[in-house]
């Protein structure tokens, strides 16, 4: 229950952000979809991996941060991680790291782990309201 509460109050936040925000929409930008602000004016979803190879039997780590429209950290905790092919990588869990100086902080970055099953190709995909992420990774025999 307390982490759709938590959910329900970050998606509040986003909306917050968005209607605060000056955003741009296509139509300003010469599109038809007036309604739709461009992703950026909302803010940003990152998703960072290890560096190094991806290799059969070992631990992918993931790093997600995220920011409102201005760059400023916003909580990232219950951004939701899938892999595309989860028989190359299998999401094993996350947690939730403080962001900011000094704790007690609101905001947080997503540590995740994903155990790397087989070889192949997979995309790490990263969604928290409506930003979006991911990356592609390839998985290479031990």
């Amino acid at each position: 229950m307390a982490a759709r509460a938590r959910r329900l109050a970050l998606f509040l936040a986003a909306v917050m952000v968005a209607c605060d925000s000056a955003a741009t929409t296509s139509a300003a930008l010469g599109g038809t979809d007036p309604a739709r602000p461009e992703p950026s004016a909302i803010g940003r979803l990152t998703v960072r991996v290890d560096t190094g190879l991806a290799i059969v039997g070992r631990h992918l780590h993931v790093q997600v941060s995220a920011t409102d429209a201005s760059g400023v950290p916003i909580d990232a905790s219950s951004t939701e991680l899938t892999s595309s092919n989860p028989s190359v990588a299998q999401f094993l869990g996350a947690v939730a790291v403080p962001i900011g100086v000094p704790p007690p902080t609101n905001f947080y970055a997503l540590s995740a782990t994903f155990d790397l099953t087989s070889a192949g190709s997979t995309a790490i995909r990263a969604r928290l309201g409506i930003l979006t992420d991911s990356v592609v990774i390839s998985v290479v025999p031990p």
